[in-house]
């Protein structure tokens, strides 16, 4: 495994269409992999189209668990519909990194980027979010890692 340079840029709000979840950490693969699916039928039966790449957002609960939106952005905004709903992917200031390798291997990016956060005079203000380059059945896949954050 293997990342790029950290950034820190600019997001844009973007529509988007999620499937949500509570998982334990080995479930998440399978879930993504479920939710995409799903979302790739909710948004094609309202005749919206996807207006990037597959994304997962990642929050931390209380339990060890994750709670997890994944999804695609969308050309315009789609009704809830069999488990998938809208949400507005936030704008606002990100840490982001690419990495290639393979997906069981990408806690070292994050753990390599949070430091770097930190030494940059950044601090972390919300959910990461995954973005996926390449399918799960690409030889490296790349990731692209989000980070919410401000200046400390």
């Amino acid at each position: 495994m293997s990342h790029g340079a950290f950034t820190i840029e600019q997001a844009e709000p973007r529509p988007a269409a999620v499937v949500r979840g509570h998982v334990e950490h080995d479930g998440i693969g399978a879930f993504v992999g479920a939710s995409i699916r799903e979302v790739m039928q909710a948004i094609g039966a309202q005749q919206v189209q996807p207006a990037g790449e597959p994304f997962a957002q990642y929050r931390l609960a209380d339990d060890g668990t994750f709670d997890i939106a994944v999804g695609f952005p969308v050309t315009s905004p789609v009704s809830a519909s069999d488990g998938v709903v809208p949400i507005s992917l936030p704008a606002g200031t990100v840490a982001r990194t690419t990495v290639t390798g393979p997906y069981t291997e990408i806690g070292a990016a994050y753990d390599a980027l949070i430091a770097w956060i930190d030494a940059s005079g950044y601090e972390m203000t919300g959910d990461f979010l995954e973005r996926y380059l390449d399918g799960p059945d690409a030889p490296s896949p790349r990731t692209v890692i989000e980070v919410p954050c401000r200046r400390a």
